[in-house]
């Protein structure tokens, strides 16, 4: 495809110098877009790169113009079989943490369900894979689209409601589960990004959102590698509340992905009259990292861009401390591990090698020089005082102390 770009004419073979205006007479909007677009691929088949603040309504990635790395257009098949999305929800519910993810790849689908007890240690873990993606459904809309997913008599729902989010599970003998989490519009994270030579990955995460919901767990015993024969407590149904994460991606990622990914949720009293200030944090290295990354801290009703991280850890002893941390020292956390949850998958033509752990975040970020993501499409507004006052005060600093958290480390051949 001869497309011409904006510093070339369609009928020259060479590219112009742009024009070198000082950046005071470059035209800048006041305010970025104020609605979600509706569609992720733009008509020139090029992704929207960047932060999208309200997000997208469609990824339509058969309109992409996906290339080889030799410049050949691949086909609809052929982006039908390397595209790959999945949807994941993490729910913080005292004393339980539970996940569950739907993912598609290719014409493959898998589908896992976790369940964690803060207060005895015990948990399960239970794993299904379709290698033709039957009995799924994964659509294409991030926020409307129904994900599915059975497996003889066990199945996960995540269905979206007018409010929010309807999770269902069912596994027999085992655990059911009837959960809403209630979308009150906090501040999206959204974002796309390239991905090797020829791709993108795309993600849209609301963090730190109210669930609510019962959950059920059979009279029986769970057995894991850690505790055996340890009984259930509470056994029988009962009701939780808590705050949960959405993570929706998708895209064309690299053949060879890797990524570490800390979560974690809490609330900071802010001095008056016993109140909290809630917040959620979201770090990830490896993946939506090429030119921006997906970094970030929701602190009450805004959202915050962080730096680039690193996570130093033992591969070789994953329970041992974490530190994750930013070079320019804004950003200082230890975590420390209480459960581990782990698989290996190798098919050849397609493989993971996935471990999540559960358990306490200590430490620092520092504020002083953060502001809302919302302030990169409004460049007439200050956004200083946005940083709650009681933190200003504390010499802008947030400090997190022993909070319920999830990290990762996966490796994934697509």
């Amino acid at each position: 495809m001869n497309r011409a770009r904006p510093c070339q004419r369609a009928d020259d073979n060479f590219s112009e110098i742009p024009s070198t205006r000082h950046p005071s007479q470059w035209h800048l909007s006041p305010l970025g877009p104020t609605a979600p677009y509706s569609k992720l691929i733009m008509a020139d088949g090029q992704p929207r790169y960047g932060r999208q603040p309200y997000g997208v309504k469609e990824i339509n990635y058969q309109d992409f113009d996906y290339q080889s790395p030799m410049g050949k257009s691949r086909s609809h098949w052929a982006k039908h079989l390397r595209f790959n999305q999945f949807q994941f929800i993490l729910c913080y519910l005292e004393p339980y943490t539970l996940s569950l993810g739907i993912v598609k790849v290719g014409l493959s689908s898998y589908a896992f369900c976790s369940l964690w007890s803060v207060d005895n240690g015990w948990h399960f873990d239970r794993r299904w894979l379709h290698p033709l993606g039957g009995k799924t459904r994964c659509g294409l809309y991030p926020e409307t689209s129904l994900f599915e997913f059975q497996h003889k008599d066990s199945f996960l729902i995540i269905e979206p409601k007018p409010r929010g989010r309807r999770i269902r599970i069912h596994l027999p003998k085992l655990c059911e589960a009837d959960l809403f989490i209630e979308d009150k519009k906090p501040a999206l994270l959204s974002l796309c990004s390239r991905a090797g030579y020829d791709g993108f990955t795309f993600t849209q995460k609301r963090s730190g959102i109210r669930v609510s919901g019962q959950l059920h767990l059979a009279n029986t015993r769970l057995i894991n590698a850690h505790l055996a024969n340890k009984p259930l407590t509470n056994k029988p149904p009962f009701n939780l509340e808590g705050h949960a994460i959405i993570d929706w991606s998708a895209g064309f990622m690299r053949q060879h992905t890797f990524w570490n990914w800390a979560n974690a949720f809490g609330s900071i009293p802010t001095g008056e009259h016993n109140k909290h200030l809630n917040w959620a944090l979201n770090l990830a290295a490896g993946v939506n990292d090429t030119g921006i990354n997906e970094n970030a801290l929701w602190l009450g009703q805004h959202l915050y861009a962080l730096p680039n991280v690193l996570f130093e850890f033992d591969r070789q002893s994953l329970n041992s401390t974490w530190r994750i941390y930013a070079e320019n020292n804004q950003l200082e956390l230890c975590f420390t591990p209480m459960a581990l949850r782990q698989e290996k998958l190798n098919l050849g033509f397609s493989a993971s090698h996935f471990k999540q752990l559960y358990g306490k975040l200590t430490g620092t970020i520092h504020m002083n020089s953060l502001i809302p993501i919302e302030a990169l499409n409004n460049s007439q507004k200050d956004f200083t005082t946005k940083i709650p006052k009681f933190i200003r005060s504390k010499d802008s600093r947030l400090q997190i102390s022993s909070t319920l958290s999830i990290v990762e480390d996966h490796y994934a051949k697509w």
